[in-house]
């Protein structure tokens, strides 16, 4: 199975955007998008953003089913809001092959349509949009997120350890969620005070790493590294590669 989560910042690079996703579309079974605008009026641009973004990917991805889960209405970010009928938030699209069981979306910081124009990046509302789905006789949990992040740079806060306890114990994937089901894909990334990505497993409230760091793999479960995430330097990156 192939997933591919991407932020489309708003479709501001739309034909770069349709073009990648046009090239993935046959070997994809899932899409995860940020930041995607939806309207069903005749409004199709404000700020370079795409107001219409849900709508034109709709026949790129006909063989997709597409679901929507909105987080602020009628608002334009950087312009202000608007007199017509329009939401921001996250989408998924699921090849329609695959048998969709359950889906929503719970909010993480904030609740719709919480947004302060007076703070707008403090405030923006986040969601997380989920699915559960069946395929070749197995359950499987897709989840959807664009954290608060702010502010920079990507280190824990409060609020930031808040969404992901809000994830680990939604109720409507725990009341879902079967004993056979596989472990949602959902995680949580950050940045370090050095500039690196970590990756937070939301289940087991570990750290493990998201890819190689200075051309290095770092094998082994994530407690073996638990001594050298924080602080995460080069310097203990190599002495532990060096180690296995």
């Amino acid at each position: 199975m192939q997933i591919i989560s991407l932020n489309t910042w708003g479709g501001k690079q739309i034909d770069a955007l349709k073009k990648f996703i046009e090239e993935k579309a046959e070997d994809t079974d899932i899409f995860c998008f940020q930041e995607i605008f939806s309207t069903p009026t005749e409004n199709k641009e404000n700020n370079a953003f795409k107001l219409n973004l849900y709508q034109q990917l709709q026949p790129i991805l006909k063989d997709f089913n597409g679901l929507f889960a909105p987080t602020q209405d009628k608002y334009v970010f950087f312009t202000g809001y608007v007199d017509f009928e329009l939401s921001f938030g996250l989408s998924i699209f699921v090849k329609k092959n695959i048998k969709i069981l359950s889906s929503g979306d719970i909010f993480v910081f904030r609740k719709r349509n919480g947004l302060d124009p007076k703070n707008v990046k403090h405030t923006i509302p986040r969601n997380m949009q989920y699915i559960q789905f069946s395929l070749d006789d197995k359950d499987f949990w897709v989840c959807n997120l664009h954290g608060f992040w702010f502010p920079g740079p990507k280190t824990d806060t409060p609020e930031r350890i808040e969404q992901s306890k809000k994830i680990i114990e939604n109720p409507s994937i725990q009341n879902d969620y079967p004993p056979s089901a596989q472990t949602p894909a959902t995680t949580d990334t950050r940045e370090d005070t050095s500039g690196k990505t970590i990756q937070q497993d939301l289940q087991g409230s570990s750290e493990v790493e998201i890819c190689n760091f200075y051309g290095i793999e770092l094998p082994g479960k994530c407690e073996d590294y638990q001594e050298l995430i924080n602080p995460l330097s080069e310097e203990n990156i190599n002495s532990a590669s060096a180690g296995q």
